[in-house]
């Protein structure tokens, strides 16, 4: 480092160079800082209003799939305790209750997939908060 302190002293004007470059590379640093401060200010706010979305959505979804449970629940009990006939009515009832139970199944992984993003969000909000 003394090296380059001695160049400095030999070079007439270096001293006014650097302290021009080192204003140069704070400002843009500043700029940088700043620019980056307020698109994560952004950032933060829509990922907390996306996360309020979601939960509000799961919040006002819920019992209506915990209804639906409860009625394919009552349905496959009552075709476990009806007669074992093989007629048209049963088996299209039995096509029912097959296709309900998929698509229940297709919404439990949507809140999974649901419940995993608001996971993210919180993580992200909690890693901005503590930097």
């Amino acid at each position: 480092m003394s090296a380059a302190k001695n160049l400095v002293r030999k070079v007439p004007g270096a001293n006014a160079a650097l302290g021009r470059a080192d204003q140069l590379i704070q400002q843009r640093v500043a700029e940088a800082v700043q620019g980056t401060e307020s698109r994560l200010a952004f950032l933060e706010q829509r990922y907390a209003d996306d996360a309020a979305w979601s939960a509000n959505e799961i919040r006002r979804i819920a019992p209506q799939v915990a209804a639906l449970e409860s009625r394919i629940e009552e349905i496959r009990e009552r075709l476990e305790t009806a007669p074992s006939g093989d007629d048209e009515r049963q088996t299209a009832a039995r096509d029912i209750l097959d296709s309900v139970r998929r698509e229940h199944e297709q919404i439990r992984a949507r809140f999974a997939g649901m419940s995993q993003y608001e996971e993210r969000l919180r993580r992200l909000e909690g890693a901005g908060e503590n930097p």
